[in-house]
């Protein structure tokens, strides 16, 4: 409970001045997931982000603000909106696609801590969260978590 205030504090704190802003987007993931229950897989959700947004270079990041690739999802509210026909859903700000993924973490029942790598894709493949094969995945995955 003490440590969440810290980082609740610290988090006012670079907001105001004007610091979190200027951060790159990774260290902005890190400091997010601090407060959040999720806070153990803070590695691996950096490293996902690099694997979903082409190292922050896809069109779906530039043009959706959408870190994560995260589809529109019929069945649990979500951040954002739908953006035309797009599949994606679209994000006025980056961070609010950080948001999408806890509340779908959430609403999946997804493990607050796993073992590796490879327990938290296993973890994703589990709950349907890409489509491609598995050890696919789990090799783009490695390039971040272990350089």
């Amino acid at each position: 409970m003490r440590r969440n205030i810290f980082v609740i504090l610290f988090l006012i704190f670079l907001a105001g001045a004007g610091l979190f802003a200027l951060m790159p987007i990774e260290k902005k993931i890190q400091v997010r997931m601090l407060p959040s229950n999720y806070r153990r897989l803070n590695r691996f959700v950096v490293a996902m982000s690099k694997v979903e947004s082409g190292n922050y270079s896809s069109s779906n990041y530039k043009n959706l603000n959408s870190i994560f690739n995260i589809k529109n999802a019929n069945n649990r509210n979500q951040p954002g909106a739908q953006l035309g026909n797009s599949d994606f859903r679209y994000y006025s700000y980056k961070m609010l696609s950080l948001e999408d993924l806890l509340s779908w973490f959430d609403y999946t029942k997804f493990p607050v801590r796993v073992s590796d790598v490879r327990q938290f894709v296993q973890e994703l493949k589990a709950r349907n969260y890409f489509e491609e094969p598995e050890g696919f995945y789990l090799e783009k995955m490695n390039l971040y978590v272990n350089p």
